[in-house]
């Protein structure tokens, strides 16, 4: 019969081989059965991959998480929070002005469509779609106005207009006519109050665009 430490030096050694397995080639390296190969793993300290669906496991005592809290090794990626829901809802707990699903990717070094969208619906983030791409904030009412009214300044300071999504562009005429001697300033304070973004210079653009004069900024 095997000691209980033979396995756990045999198991060490095979992760100084290779920083990172799965479970089934462990098993057939170490012929034991998964659960105890996870019984040895709980014994040395691991931590489960953020992504390929958690499937990858590294121990504690390799990992050198970056200042993000993440460490990669190829293409296999392993957070501080956990698991992949966990890692997105605290980037964007703590992001200033919440975050969009390029940002994510980028930082994550994967596709998070899919997971935001779960996590939308679970009321675990919110989001609003101010432009192109929806931008994610977080679900706790005081954080998320905090978030919204740093990127609606954000938004106030882009010197590049954007042209507004029609949506938004509909809402800012039906302000229009309902306070016709509102300024763009005013409109775009309006827009706000519905949580959608239009800055003054994009209203004054949208305005131009249509041959509707109004008074300056």
């Amino acid at each position: 019969m095997k000691s209980e430490s033979e396995p756990l030096k045999k198991l060490k050694d095979l992760f100084h081989e290779q920083l990172c397995w799965m479970i089934d080639p462990l098993c057939l390296e170490m012929d034991y059965a998964p659960i105890l190969i996870r019984r040895f793993l709980n014994q040395l300290g691991y931590f489960t991959s953020f992504t390929h669906n958690s499937r990858y496991y590294t121990l504690t005592s390799t990992l050198q998480f970056n200042k993000k809290g993440l460490w990669f090794y190829s293409d296999i990626g392993f957070s501080k929070r956990g698991n992949l829901k966990r890692t997105i809802i605290d980037f964007i707990n703590k992001s200033p002005q919440g975050l969009v699903a390029s940002q994510l990717a980028a930082i994550l070094q994967q596709p998070c469509h899919t997971v935001l969208k779960q996590l939308y619906k679970g009321k675990k983030i919110d989001r609003i779609k101010p432009a192109a791409e929806f931008v994610y904030f977080s679900s706790d009412p005081s954080r998320y106005k905090n978030q919204y009214m740093r990127l609606q300044v954000t938004s106030e300071n882009t010197r590049v207009p954007q042209r507004l999504l029609p949506q938004v562009a509909i809402h800012v005429f039906a302000e229009a006519i309902k306070h016709p001697d509102a300024s763009y300033k005013e409109l775009s304070r309006l827009a706000a109050k519905k949580q959608l973004i239009a800055n003054a210079e994009s209203i004054s653009l949208l305005f131009d665009e249509h041959g509707i004069k109004k008074k300056l900024i």
